[in-house]
């Protein structure tokens, strides 16, 4: 009978080749999740420093490079701050129709006021098992973003219910071009670039609302003095935008004016008696609150006390001051975020969409 050849040891072999075949896999696989997560929480900050980068478009393009460099930082990269340069920043005119950069985009900084998107790129060193077994050298993970300040809102809710003249907006921007135009990028630099005292209106200021004289209107959105006290220091809550005819008012709606605009403006203290001109304040105690008001055309004659509109745009508007016992509110138009329905014009409410 043959003998049994001995195999004394081979279990320990194999079980030794199997452990290297399992540290390796396990530092395959610790390498690929620490890829991904590198990958994933690196593309987060450049989302963050694109979509912050944007919104400094429309407040003052020259910070834009320090903006995207102060949010990208936030958002750490396995433990550590990532760093986003100004040679990672680049502007340029995104065009919402063909979904791309228009001629000439993106370019390096500066940014201006006619650039409309910002594309910010990411990168990261690699520090990966493998990498450090075989002394390879460093590698960089790379992501980007683009985000995008869409031209125009077409459509919002939560607008206040007061309005005005399209051409008030028009005649600061360009006094000298056709008050029923259509906004230009060129109007749009100017709502940048001028100072807040030029682009400046009493938004009740008499009545009944005229081109040529009191540029105001109390918005009949229903159900009378309450409702519109109510939409004061709320909102109306139903979407409003371009060809939407509604009423204006039959009379300046001086008291519900005066004993709601001091809640909006958190100024309490003024609700009651003849105030003085007080300052529109934030809860935080800044000057300015933004809201939103409807920017319309005369469609009809007078009837009923009332004057028929059609909304031409929903508008930015920052409030600033009440004045004349609290029945006069002067405020200045601003671009500002919504996030309304895109349309193809421009305007001043903007949605900031990451677009890569």
């Amino acid at each position: 009978m043959p003998r049994l050849k001995n195999r004394k040891g081979a279990i320990l072999l194999l079980a030794a080749f199997t452990m290297v075949v399992l540290v390796i896999m396990l530092a395959f696989v610790i390498d690929v999740s620490r890829m991904l997560v590198q990958k994933n929480e690196l593309q987060t900050g450049t989302d963050a420093a694109a979509h912050a980068s944007a919104i400094q478009l429309l407040i003052d393009p020259s910070q834009v490079a320090a903006v995207a460099s102060t949010a990208g930082a936030r958002n750490l990269v396995l433990g550590r701050a990532t760093t986003f340069p100004a040679s990672s920043v680049q502007c340029g005119v995104w065009d919402g129709t063909t979904n791309g950069w228009s001629a000439g985009s993106p370019h390096t900084l500066p940014c201006t006021a006619a650039d409309n998107a910002v594309q910010v790129s990411g990168s990261d060193p690699t520090s990966y098992l493998f990498q450090s077994v075989l002394g390879a050298a460093a590698q960089q993970v790379h992501t980007i973003a683009v985000a995008w300040a869409a031209p125009q809102v077409t459509s919002s809710n939560c607008v206040k219910p007061w309005g005005m003249f399209y051409s008030e907006l028009t005649k600061r921007l360009n006094a000298s071009a056709p008050p029923d135009r259509d906004l230009t990028a060129a109007d749009l630099m100017q709502l940048a670039t001028l100072p807040a005292s030029q682009l400046t209106v009493t938004l009740k200021q008499g009545a009944p609302p005229s081109p040529s004289g009191g540029n105001f209107g109390a918005m009949d959105f229903g159900n009378g003095a309450n409702a519109y006290g109510t939409y004061i220091n709320t909102c109306y809550p139903v979407v409003l935008g371009p060809g939407d005819i509604i009423d204006t008012e039959t009379g300046n709606m001086a008291g519900p004016t005066r004993s709601n605009v001091c809640i909006l403006c958190n100024q309490p203290g003024m609700c009651s008696g003849n105030p003085p001109t007080y300052t529109c304040r934030n809860a935080d105690g800044s000057a300015g609150v933004a809201v939103k008001i409807p920017l319309f055309d005369l469609v009809g004659p007078k009837s009923n006390g009332k004057y028929p509109v059609t909304i031409r745009m929903i508008s930015g508007f920052t409030l600033d001051q009440v004045s004349n016992k609290g029945s006069e509110i002067t405020g200045h138009f601003v671009r500002a975020i919504d996030e309304g329905a895109i349309g193809t014009k421009y305007g001043t409410l903007v949605r900031l969409v990451l677009v890569q």
